[in-house]
């Protein structure tokens, strides 16, 4: 990677391939299949409900389910609490906003929002179609773990990528920080898978 800049062939092949190994393969999604947004959170979580937003706006009945009780980079509210703030001012109904602000790492994330998956069932009495957004460099290890809990028993799940600033599949290589952050990250999926 640190000869893309003087090799551009090189990254031209390269790239797409250690994308594809970093980020694994977007899922194509359509919002009208979905019933739920779940997002989940850390401490630097807007490009997140960024994204999340961004697919309720295609369908206003979606709910969404924010997770992540870490204190968010702004240094007053939790992960949850801050996208919470967020769709609120972007005009989000309370009513489709549920709060999640116990977890404190991806496993409590995904097993907290599968209850209030399962109590927004009992309540509509349907079963509700779920949609996951994370980092996009998360991916892998949050569906390796979702499998490993059996996460809302197995029922397939769309996984939707948010890419942050400084993470995108065409800048994370760029700065020594985000290939650290990114190499930690695929550290944590290989220990787990």
């Amino acid at each position: 990677m640190k000869r893309f800049d003087s090799h551009p062939e090189e990254e031209a092949e390269n790239l797409p391939l250690i994308n594809e190994y970093v980020f694994g393969k977007a899922e194509p999604y359509d919002a009208k299949d979905i019933d739920v947004i779940i997002v989940l959170g850390s401490r630097n979580c807007s490009y997140r409900v960024k994204k999340g937003y961004t697919v309720w706006k295609e369908n206003p009945e979606i709910k969404m389910i924010l997770s992540g009780g870490n204190i968010h980079v702004d240094g007053k509210l939790t992960g949850a609490e801050f996208m919470a703030e967020f769709l609120r001012r972007n005009n989000v109904p309370g009513s489709k906003i549920f709060v999640e602000n116990r977890a404190q790492y991806t496993k409590q994330n995904l097993d907290l929002t599968s209850g209030i998956v399962r109590q927004i069932e009992r309540r509509e009495e349907k079963e509700q179609r779920v949609a996951v957004v994370t980092a996009g460099f998360h991916m892998n290890r949050v569906n390796l773990m979702a499998k490993d809990l059996n996460f809302l028993n197995g029922r397939p799940v769309t996984w939707i990528q948010a890419y942050g600033p400084n993470t995108a599949k065409d800048n994370w290589y760029k700065s020594p920080s985000s290939i650290s952050i990114v190499m930690d990250e695929m550290r944590k999926t290989i220990v787990l898978g």
